[in-house]
């Protein structure tokens, strides 16, 4: 989501300022879930959330520092083993 401001500099500059927020969501069993931290992530793995847990540890992933990366990676995992 983007969203735009304006914000007046000194007495007579007028400058716009675009700020964005992502949002993530996975879904399960055709429902949606909006992920804002690791751990909504692992309330959706059942029985294998401590593998993932494992897995993004030893990965050295961060939802703080890249979310996208570590969802998808970790995602990615939890399906594997789901075979």
């Amino acid at each position: 989501m983007k969203t735009v401001r304006e914000v007046i500099i000194g007495s007579n500059e007028l400058i716009r300022v675009i700020d964005e927020k992502n949002y993530y969501y996975i879904k399960k069993n055709e429902r949606m879930f909006l992920l804002k931290s690791s751990n909504d992530l692992y309330k959706l793995m059942g029985d294998r959330k401590k593998e993932v847990q494992q897995f993004v540890k030893e990965n050295k992933l961060k939802f703080s520092n890249d979310k996208q990366d570590m969802l998808t990676k970790a995602t990615l995992y939890f399906n594997s083993l789901k075979k």
